[in-house]
């Protein structure tokens, strides 16, 4: 069942909550960057129209476009605020985001996900998407 609100773009406005949810989520990944990156990352991503959020008189979601080809896009940074988890958010987000680029044109819409989150890989395979690989990320110091 979808949850009340709306899928919009996201707005400048919406900056510190963005951030945040920014820094969460490269963190859990352990992905860190600097915070002015973030939110020049942010800035630009937000001009160029690649960043939604779910709107329900504050936002709860957001998801990210990019990776964009002339017949494809990657969704990523998908994120729902811990208090607004389990109640559909994410998977509206994600859905009307794969219309909003199917009816642009693109024909191939892919992300990627951690699939130790049982739950999380689940919201995708109900959406519809399939499993085509895996990859590891091998980090490299000196």
């Amino acid at each position: 069942e979808k949850p009340t609100g709306k899928f919009r773009r996201a707005w400048l406005k919406d900056m510190p909550r963005l951030t945040q949810w920014s820094r969460e989520f490269v963190y859990r990944y352990d992905l860190p960057e600097p915070l002015e990156e973030t939110r020049a990352k942010l800035r630009e991503n937000i001009e160029k129209k690649w960043i939604y959020v779910w709107d329900d008189e504050d936002i709860k979601s957001m998801a990210h476009i990019g990776g964009l080809t002339p017949n494809g896009a990657r969704i990523s940074e998908v994120f729902t605020a811990p208090a607004y988890r389990k109640q559909g958010y994410a998977s509206a987000i994600v859905y009307e985001l794969c219309r909003t680029l199917m009816l642009s044109g693109k024909k191939k819409i892919f992300l990627f996900t951690d699939t130790h989150n049982v739950q999380v890989a689940r919201i995708y395979v109900d959406l519809g998407f399939t499993s085509i690989g895996s990859f590891n990320e091998w980090k490299f110091t000196l």
